[in-house]
């Protein structure tokens, strides 16, 4: 028996997933191949941000995709820094491959 590699393992966990918020009605949109939005996203930033890590963080690093759009509007209007991945800007920090947003420049 072959040895399924680290790769393989995570691509097969990642279609069960994406299968499982397909079949229960959870996923919202498009649910495969990326990071898939999902019914109580908001509700889960919303217990993300009542956290003492969230509250005595200062900055925060999300990724653009819908689920986590909730965190990031409760990031700026909570006055943090907001770290965000921008696939094909050139702006980006190279050292994160992020930009830093904060409320006061967007």
């Amino acid at each position: 028996m072959a040895l399924v590699s680290v790769r393989e393992e995570k691509a097969a966990i990642r279609q069960r997933v994406w299968q499982q918020l397909l079949d229960s009605g959870i996923g919202r949109g498009a649910i495969f191949d990326r990071i898939p939005d999902f019914v109580g996203s908001e509700k889960a930033a919303a217990r993300l941000a009542e956290l003492p890590q969230w509250q005595a963080a200062r900055a925060v690093m999300a990724n653009p995709d819908r689920a986590q759009q909730p965190v990031r509007a409760l990031a700026l209007a909570a006055g943090k820094l907001l770290f965000m991945a921008v696939p094909g800007l050139a702006k980006a920090d190279p050292s994160t491959g992020s930009t830093r947003l904060s409320s006061a420049t967007i």
